[in-house]
């Protein structure tokens, strides 16, 4: 190749160097240009692993690329070490009478008889590893005009694995800063949540110590009061406030109940979530159909765990019932001492997943985010929650609990 094409390939290099977007064919391409504008047999990028103190031949180009693709060399040895540890560059016209040439590294299928090798620096300070193209095809001897072109393809090979370095670097930031702001949000999220029940639990005591101890002194004051009264319309009167005093309680521990469930803690989660699946159930004024079959005694979670999955389920079940129009639905559920799935299935009208999707990004603002909270809650106890739906279909959903 003359010196008109050489100089024209490189400035090709370069400004593929400039637009390239896969490092990987673009050091490939650079190594056969080396191997092309300098006449030789086979050329090779070898970059130096710091940790292990070895040199690795990648990009190989020739007959034996396949072989000696990825093999290592000490960085002390032989004549890519030498130019690696001196950081000079060498031309070697007679391989096999230079004492700093270690031999082939597949004897039988490859001699090596002449080589120039280069280092690879990113700047004055950095070396990487080198570059070295081997044995002029012509029966020539190589010169230091090769050397110039090789030291320029080399700084070429340097600026794209520098430019690589730097993207992997921007990539793992990236990375980096994504898992911290998960990390930042999944907490938050966990303390809210906390805070949440913690307010609920608080609410829950005050209507049961103050409330309800109220409605019962008032109640015990209207019986003595009953008995003590001759008056029919007066006696009339402490019935119905009784009733309604009654009915009043009643209700106030259904507020408690949904505020802090007292039946997750004394029966459990597969009772509690039976219970608050037949009171949705029962408040609807369609008619519709419970299968429960909850198989999940074995496994042992801690109790914002417990929480977090009763509430997901509670809303659930409630948008099931509430949007849903079903005929029947279904709670089961299967675990072991490692994990738990829940499965709430109905037979209702359904919904498409991708308009929800693009109304929810459109609308976030307005609300209809009841998919998005109960994922969020999901997330803080390390849970996977899916749902499988279509028009027409009914709803699938899938809550997935490992023990952590």
């Amino acid at each position: 190749m003359n010196q008109q094409e050489s100089t024209q390939l490189l400035l090709q290099l370069t400004a593929r160097i400039n637009s390239a977007t896969k490092t990987d064919e673009l050091l490939r391409e650079i190594m056969e240009s080396a191997k092309t504008i300098l006449s030789g047999e086979a050329s090779s990028l070898i970059l130096h692993d710091e940790e292990s103190k070895e040199l690795i031949i990648q990009y190989p180009t020739g007959s034996a690329s396949t072989k000696i693709s990825g093999m290592r060399i000490p960085d002390a040895e032989g004549i890519a070490g030498w130019v690696w540890q001196n950081q000079k560059a060498l031309i070697i016209n007679d391989a096999k009478a230079d004492k700093r040439f270690r031999g082939d590294l597949i004897e039988k299928d490859f001699y090596t008889q002449s080589l120039i090798c280069v280092p690879l620096c990113v700047n004055a300070n950095q070396n990487i590893g080198v570059l070295q193209v081997i044995n002029k095809i012509d029966g020539k001897i190589f010169t230091d005009d090769d050397l110039s072109l090789l030291e320029a393809l080399a700084h070429q090979a340097a600026i794209a694995l520098e430019r690589q370095r730097l993207t992997e670097e921007m990539v793992k930031r990236e990375r980096q800063l994504a898992q911290e702001r998960q990390r930042r949000e999944k907490e938050a999220a966990l303390a809210f949540a906390k805070g949440v029940e913690e307010e609920r639990a608080r609410i829950a005591r005050e209507l049961h110590d103050h409330i309800l101890g109220l409605i019962s002194t008032t109640m015990r004051k209207l019986q003595h009061k009953k008995h003590q009264s001759t008056s029919e319309d007066t006696v009339e009167t402490a019935l119905q406030t009784l009733e309604e005093l009654d009915e009043l309680s009643r209700e106030i521990r259904q507020i408690m109940e949904d505020l802090k469930p007292m039946s997750l803690q004394h029966f459990g989660l597969a009772h509690a979530l039976e219970i608050v699946a037949n009171r949705q159930i029962d408040a609807s004024e369609k008619p519709i159909r419970l299968i429960v079959d909850l198989n999940i005694d074995t496994w042992q979670g801690v109790e914002f765990q417990y929480i977090t999955i009763y509430r997901i389920m509670q809303e659930a079940i409630q948008n099931a019932v509430v949007h849903g129009n079903p005929a029947t639905i279904s709670l089961s559920g299967t675990a072991n001492e490692h994990s738990m799935t829940v499965i709430l299935k109905d037979d209702g009208k359904g919904f498409d997943m991708q308009e929800v999707e693009e109304n929810r990004s459109k609308h976030y603002l307005e609300g209809g985010n009841g998919l998005l909270n109960m994922a969020h809650r999901a997330s803080t106890i390390d849970a996977h929650l899916s749902w499988d739906s279509a028009v027409g279909k009914g709803t699938t959903l899938l809550l997935n609990v490992v023990k952590s």
